[in-house]
């Protein structure tokens, strides 16, 4: 405290003992002063030789013991010139300072040197000394953040408020209180294991509506990995199945209408068609530029776009002009009709075939299903349920699509075999050329190869014991198969 105080007085100047009595401790010159008390060291006085006195330090200096001659004040620590460091005392003329990190730093040692960044604690930990994470529920602490600040909390004493403690701490989360006040808080162990059973009950309740709600987002995605499949299985079918050209014809109609009358269906059918351009317009890339800005009102608009977008490769090329176009002539059934003549005006009404297939399956008054079957010449639609029920099963269990098609195939070899008994038949039958061979008539091929067969023709002769040759075996040979040779 003496220290202290002459911090802001000049100590040298004053003329009373400092210490006991006894003089032994003292600011005046004395030949037999023995040591100079805290806050002060002691310094010989010139006018007296052999005589000392008792100095304070200075504001940068401290002197923490009792000294002699010799022990000179000690320089203080200056915390401020370092990175992320500062003052957390400043101290006195008794004492040292003392250096503190900013937030998110910590010392290395206990030599305060340098400030380092802090590690990431988990909840239930906090930082410590010289960054240590500490685990607070063993400090009676808890700490519910994960970052690199946060020290341990104090636990909510809830019995000296007079309550119950509802929940413990584990360390992650504070003491949960009771609402109301107790007279007796000896009773909360019993209201504490009531309260526990019910926090067990209500973790069973919260188990199972994180199961309903896993359950109902895998059934989510698998219907759509369903309707994924279902998709991608009809679009298959589409381009298995082509239009012809008068379905194709109105079809094309058909859509153009429809964008007239919804603009929403408009911009859908551009988008698309965009899309469509970009992936396979190539090489006609300018020709259909040149064709979309022929009628622009501003003079060689044209020249600009390319100039705009030579530089730029074909896909982004495309969509960046067909963007200014799409500005410039806005988004109405005038402008997909204009998009298709100019694709056409290209050579690219394979581009329009392709945009209109895309969207056949909203026009099936149009197009006719591949699948459905003619009877007597009318068209007869297969049942809506074997559509998607075949496609699922298909899609789901593709084994269980073998038998259909190891009966097709069954069926195929039959009516083959079928038809080639009828074939032989038709070519051993007697036809009109046979009788008339000694005419000049024109056979057709299929009546001459019969006449061919019907011709017996000699075979390998046969050899009896004695070694002679007497038996030519005849063979027929409208019992051989039709042969397809080669060049």
């Amino acid at each position: 405290m003496l220290g202290a105080g002459c911090s802001s007085l000049h100590c040298d100047d004053a003329k009373e003992p400092i210490g006991p009595a006894q003089g032994k401790f003292s600011q005046e010159c004395a030949s037999q002063l023995d040591n100079c008390p805290q806050g002060h060291e002691m310094a010989p006085c010139p006018e007296e030789a052999g005589s000392f006195k008792c100095k304070q330090c200075s504001d940068a200096t401290f002197q923490p013991d009792r000294n002699v001659w010799g022990d000179k004040c000690r320089l203080r620590k200056v915390c401020n010139s370092r990175p992320n460091m500062t003052y957390k005392d400043y101290g006195s003329t008794i004492r040292d300072a003392d250096c503190k990190c900013r937030p998110g730093y910590h010392f290395e040692n206990i030599d305060q040197r340098a400030c380092v960044p802090n590690k990431v604690c988990d909840k239930g930990y906090g930082q410590g000394d010289y960054g240590k994470c500490e685990k607070c529920i063993d400090l009676n602490m808890y700490s519910d953040k994960k970052d690199k600040i946060q020290t341990c909390q104090p636990l909510t004493n809830c019995e000296k408020d007079s309550r119950c403690t509802k929940t413990k701490s584990n360390g992650t989360f504070d003491n949960v209180c009771g609402g109301s006040r107790v007279k007796d808080v000896a009773k909360c162990e019993n209201a504490t294991a009531e309260n526990t059973n019910g926090d067990d009950q209500g973790f069973l309740g919260t188990g199972a509506v994180i199961g309903l709600v896993v359950g109902s987002v895998v059934v989510i995605l698998f219907i759509i990995f369903i309707f994924i499949c279902l998709r991608r299985r009809r679009q298959s079918r589409n381009v298995e199945d082509p239009l012809t050209e008068d379905q194709f014809k109105k079809l094309m109609e058909r859509i153009i209408e429809k964008s007239d009358e919804e603009e929403a269906y408009c911009k859908k059918v551009l988008s698309a068609s965009f899309r469509e351009i970009e992936d396979r317009i190539d090489r006609q890339k300018w020709s259909l530029a040149q064709e979309l800005f022929r009628n622009h009102y501003q003079p060689a608009m044209y020249e600009v776009i390319v100039d705009k977008y030579k530089d730029k490769e074909c896909k982004f090329a495309v969509n960046g002009y067909l963007q200014d176009w799409r500005e410039y002539m806005g988004e109405t059934a005038q402008s997909v009709q204009f998009l298709f003549r100019c694709l056409k005006q290209c050579r690219r009404e394979d581009i329009v075939y392709e945009i209109c297939n895309k969207f056949r399956e909203g026009y099936p008054e149009v197009v006719i299903d591949a699948e459905a079957q003619l009877e007597n010449g009318v068209v007869k639609k297969r049942k809506p349920n074997s559509k998607y029920s075949n496609g699922i099963l298909s899609t789901l269990f593709p084994c269980s699509s073998c038998g259909n098609h190891r009966q097709h195939g069954n069926a195929n070899k039959q009516e083959n075999n079928e038809t080639k008994d009828k074939l032989l038949n038709l070519e051993s039958s007697p036809s009109k050329e046979e009788n008339m061979c000694g005419k000049d008539v024109d056979l057709q091929p299929h009546d001459a190869g019969a006449i061919y067969r019907e011709r017996p023709s000699p075979s390998a002769p046969v050899i009896d014991e004695a070694g002679h040759v007497h038996v030519v075996v005849p063979f027929n040979r409208a019992m051989s198969f039709p042969i397809q040779a080669s060049s």
